[in-house]
């Protein structure tokens, strides 16, 4: 398979067309409407991970320099930015925590990513993540990964369910934008993909194929860079965005940006990876990407899965945000864009 295939995009392009921890998945109500009603309840599949990695091994590249990859699609037609432009916001109900809870002000003072940033590459692959189980909301965050691909957490995905459940995601969403809250569309998942883990597993992710139209062909979609060394993930300066529900009601994309791992480990068995940073995260912004950059060429090397602190107020006396990656995740990028992608 040769990804991404150019030729194919740009003529779809022009076609017609013990520590407490709890997972960032929030209930809520308050959403803005699907555009259409949600299919049938999409397929599982849900393998071990030496089941994943015997499946996939074939497809995976030759590592350069200790670093496996994949690159990254930008829609010729797209803006590009490099840097986010933000505006800074503070939830004033919570201002008096962070007299008492000095770690409190990376979640309670949030950078909205501004809508020149959001209509712009990369920041058009991130977007919110709708869940619904029977009569059951919530939501999590999520990025394009193929032209057909999200990447999410595996712990939003409602996989012992035995009802109707459905999973869309819906890149660039700002439901205060009047004009374009849904300047992308939307689109359901088919069929979704994960491992057995915990929220603060080393493999806490899980990839969906959307149904429809490829709509990564118009959003773009990152690659990807995984690395067993643990240096890899402690040397970068990483960002994230995400759709926290204790900021405007989880309605707008925060972002946060000069992430630093304080602590990474192997978690989950082989090829997964643990990742723990100073906190900034709330619920809702599971699945969340955390992305860097080589060059001008953004790539995704791991997913927001938690939260972790002492007390049933974890959000605002937390020590760590946990983060999942590793080979594994790579693992399963490559199994949906050799399998599942519309260009493979």
């Amino acid at each position: 398979m040769h990804l991404p295939v150019l030729a194919a995009i740009t003529a779809l392009l022009l076609s017609p067309a013990p520590i407490s921890a709890f997972p960032l998945w929030t209930d809520i109500f308050n959403f803005a409407p699907p555009v259409c009603l949600p299919p049938p309840t999409p397929k599982t599949i849900r393998l071990s991970a030496p089941d994943l990695t015997k499946l996939i091994k074939p497809y995976m590249p030759p590592p350069k320099g200790g670093i496996s990859l994949i690159p990254s699609f930008r829609p010729p037609l797209l803006n590009f930015t490099r840097k986010s432009t933000t505006t800074l916001f503070t939830d004033p109900h919570l201002k008096q925590f962070l007299t008492i809870a000095p770690n409190a002000s990376m979640v309670l003072m949030r950078k909205q990513v501004d809508d020149r940033t959001r209509l712009s590459y990369p920041y058009t692959t991130f977007g919110k993540v709708f869940l619904r189980d029977g009569a059951k909301r919530g939501s999590c965050s999520g990025t394009m990964v193929g032209p057909n691909l999200v990447l999410t957490a595996n712990h939003c995905i409602a996989w012992k369910s035995t009802g109707n459940w459905s999973v869309e995601f819906v890149p660039g969403f700002n439901a205060e934008d009047a004009r374009s809250p849904r300047p992308f569309g939307g689109a359901f998942a088919k069929q979704c993909l994960g491992v057995d883990a915990g929220v603060t597993d080393g493999r806490d992710y899980a990839i969906c194929e959307l149904d429809g139209p490829a709509i990564g062909v118009t959003t773009g979609w990152l690659g990807w860079r995984a690395s067993e060394k643990n240096e890899f993930y402690l040397k970068g300066e990483w960002s994230s965005v995400g759709y926290p529900f204790n900021f405007r009601d989880g309605q707008v994309p925060a972002t946060e940006e000069g992430i630093r791992m304080r602590k990474v480990e192997n978690s989950g068995g082989e090829g997964g990876k643990v990742m723990a940073s100073s906190p900034y995260v709330e619920q809702g912004w599971s699945g969340g990407p955390v992305f860097g950059w080589d060059g001008d060429e953004p790539f995704v090397a791991g997913v927001v899965t938690a939260t972790v602190g002492t007390s049933s107020l974890d959000h605002i006396f937390a020590e760590f945000t946990f983060h999942a990656g590793g080979v594994r995740l790579a693992e399963m990028v490559q199994f949906g864009l050799t399998q599942w992608s519309p260009l493979a």
